[in-house]
């Protein structure tokens, strides 16, 4: 009887035990699915917020591109309009350039012609000199 006695409730105590640890086991299949259902949430407002993050990054990063390929477009239309002011500019001042070219050519044929006589006019001296000294050699002797 004793032993009957100490059997039934070592039975008991097991049965007890086992209860105990099916309880405990679905206790934590529960904190389980709490917490997968907690992580479930949490990752899909994360999602969200980045989505809303990357969508308003997006939006103001496509508005400074708008903003620089605006600003690249005056950018080519003023450095266009310079370009062709300074072409305009360039052309005078190679057209200035080329008249005072001109200028100078046409001076230095002028001097050169003044050089060509002065030199026709030095031989035609340098004769009447030869000429003149023949004379006087000739008055002379």
């Amino acid at each position: 009887m004793l032993i009957d006695n100490h059997e039934k409730e070592m039975a008991q105590a097991e049965e007890e035990r086992k209860r105990d640890k099916e309880a405990a086991a679905r206790d934590l299949e529960k904190q389980l699915s709490e917490l997968k259902a907690d992580y479930e949430r949490r990752l899909q407002e994360l999602a969200k917020n980045k989505d809303a993050e990357r969508d308003s990054l997006k939006a103001t990063l496509e508005a400074k591109i708008r903003d620089l390929e605006e600003q690249l477009r005056k950018e080519r239309d003023n450095m266009q309009g310079s370009a062709k002011e300074r072409e305009e500019q360039l052309k005078k001042e190679i057209e200035d350039w080329k008249r005072k070219l001109q200028a100078k050519e046409r001076e230095n044929e002028e001097l050169m012609k003044q050089i060509k006589s002065l030199d026709t006019d030095k031989s035609d001296l340098l004769k009447q000199v030869a000429d003149l000294t023949k004379e006087g050699a000739d008055l002379r002797a």
